[in-house]
């Protein structure tokens, strides 16, 4: 990892192992966001306790996983478009699909013990665009498929960089004015449209993955950036959009830069990240199932300290799903179950 870090522009092949430490942390954030959420519609929380932290991690999370999808995705532009598009609802559309099924499902029979009820209708409801947390796969598919035509700069590279900050410039104007969509069609394409800008930082950051110090001052500036940014984060309001995204991005951007020094880390520490960054999609459709069934068990057996409930309800929302991903990988189902 460590040859790779002067060697600017990535090779096709080469991967990254700060970057799965990345992903990890983010998905992290995502068990932990949803766990927090999940404790407040419970009652375990009120108001008062939930805003804080809520607004800090639903601040930038779901904005560094699509500036970490846009890292790869020019380099993975070789396939015609008949081939790209199949993997892409492969990738994206069918793991949503089916594991909305299951979700419902699983709500279905759990009765009174969730804290939003569905009904037999939602069953039969179509499951795109994406529900709940699945808008995430919706949305990314939309970009992903939108900006296909991008392959033209695998041959063009000098006009990579013009190309990616107008683009990102009518990106930031295009969020902004998502208030003039039609009724009803925010869930089709809103999310896409306004995490639109993160994308496309990650594929301006995709050139120069390997140029981000690995050691040294600025993998520790960044880290403490990030603590302080998350914490005024959680002190004040965000208002409008533009301060919102610009918080978002340089929060994205620090914990880029953090993690680029992941290196640093505690050795299992390391291997841990990179674990959860690997089973990222595995943790992310099945996080919620662990997560809420022990808050429920904990319920029921009168233990209502919030310490304990984030504590097991993250461990098990990750361990749970890492789990199931390796147990699909022994037996070759990772692709059967979307992971």
């Amino acid at each position: 990892m460590q040859a790779r870090a002067v060697t600017g522009i990535l090779p096709e092949t080469a991967r990254l192992d700060w970057v799965d430490m990345l992903r990890g942390g983010a998905i992290l954030f995502v068990v932990i966001g949803h766990g927090w959420r999940g404790l407040h519609g419970a009652g375990v929380i009120d108001d008062a306790q939930l805003v804080g932290l809520d607004r800090a991690i639903y601040s930038f999370h779901m904005p560094l996983f699509f500036m970490i999808s846009g890292f790869f995705y020019i380099r993975s532009l070789t396939l015609p478009a008949g081939a790209f598009v199949s993997a892409r609802m492969r990738r994206l559309l069918y793991p949503m699909v089916l594991w909305t099924y299951v979700f419902v499902l699983a709500k279905l029979a759990a009765g009174p013990f969730v804290n939003t009820p569905v009904d037999w209708g939602d069953l039969w409801a179509l499951p795109i665009p994406g529900r709940w947390h699945f808008w995430f796969l919706w949305a990314l598919l939309l970009i992903h498929l939108a900006l296909y035509g991008l392959r033209l700069l695998q041959t063009r590279p000098h006009l990579r960089t013009p190309v990616l900050l107008a683009l990102l410039v009518v990106s930031i104007v295009g969020a902004q004015l998502t208030y003039l969509l039609p009724a009803g069609s925010w869930p089709w394409v809103g999310s896409a449209i306004v995490m639109l800008p993160y994308f496309v930082v990650g594929l301006l950051l995709g050139d120069i993955l390997g140029r981000i110090p690995q050691r040294g001052l600025w993998p520790a500036i960044a880290t403490l950036a990030f603590v302080t940014g998350f914490a005024c984060a959680m002190a004040f309001p965000l208002g409008t959009y533009l301060p919102g995204l610009v918080v978002a991005m340089a929060l994205c951007l620090f914990a880029v830069g953090a993690s680029a020094g992941g290196g640093a880390l505690p050795l299992p520490l390391q291997q841990g990240l990179s674990a959860m960054g690997r089973a990222s999609m595995a943790i992310f459709l099945l996080h919620t199932f662990f997560s809420a069934a022990l808050r429920e068990v904990l319920l029921i057996l009168g233990m209502t300290g919030v310490g304990l409930h984030i504590f097991l309800g993250v461990l098990i929302g990750v361990a749970g799903p890492m789990a199931a991903f390796y147990l699909a990988q022994r037996y070759h189902l990772t692709r059967a179950l979307g992971f």
